[in-house]
């Protein structure tokens, strides 16, 4: 077996478990470990080794954190909440860390983390037009570059190109929602109401699916 060969195999498996030990990736192509090892630290362009754990270089920040494919248009930074890291699985005070390379957002393609259920949609509900976070400016002619401030996430176009997405989230109804002021007001309140024990489902299972690459990379402890 050549060299690329072994570099083709640890990459596979790589984009498929996200991070391997040594040991592990030693198996699957069937050299020692000192060899594999050697191979990984010629390419440290490519590959980093955190507490034994060999991931692709620039995962979630050059490369989606997802499917370690390259950033493009389609790519956005995700910040986990604080209060997820605190009470990740279920257990208050685990104190996770997030590595300092993702400080300024976990970057991954769009689609990719709607397949990891971090994104959902929930059709003909509410949307992101309600959310206080959201706000936009003309740029020229008729097209506005709008903003979410939540998801730090900004696309020019004709208005509502974000506003007119179904809900994400981090929705949350706004004040005048709550104080329910009109009919209208209330009834939103009420349907918000009914459908958030599973938002929070769905959003909490997302951000685990997200937490546990990261694990697997050590780049959350």
């Amino acid at each position: 077996m050549s060299v690329t060969t072994y570099y083709n195999t640890i990459d596979d498996f790589l984009k498929r478990e996200h991070g391997a030990s040594i040991e592990k990736l030693s198996g699957i192509t069937e050299k020692e470990s000192g060899y594999i090892r050697d191979l990984i630290e010629d390419k440290a362009e490519q590959y980093r080794i955190i507490d034994g754990v060999v991931s692709f270089n620039g995962l979630g920040t050059k490369l989606c954190i997802v499917c370690s494919k390259d950033q493009d248009y389609k790519s956005m930074p995700i910040t986990i909440p604080e209060k997820i890291l605190t009470v990740h699985k279920g257990v208050l005070g685990n104190g996770m860390t997030l590595d300092e390379s993702l400080k300024d957002g976990i970057k991954g393609h769009r689609g990719c983390y709607e397949n990891i259920g971090l994104f959902f949609r929930e059709t003909n509900i509410l949307h992101c037009a309600d959310c206080s976070h959201l706000h936009n400016r003309q740029v020229e002619g008729n097209k506005v570059l709008e903003k979410c401030d939540r998801l730090r996430y900004e696309e020019t176009g004709h208005k509502g190109v974000i506003a007119d997405n179904n809900m994400c989230n981090y929705f949350n109804p706004e004040s005048a929602l709550v104080k329910g002021k009109t009919s209208e007001d209330s009834k939103k309140m009420e349907l918000w109401n009914k459908i958030r024990p599973s938002i929070a489902h769905k959003t909490l299972h997302g951000y685990d699916n997200l937490m546990e690459i990261l694990e697997k990379t050590k780049l959350l402890k």
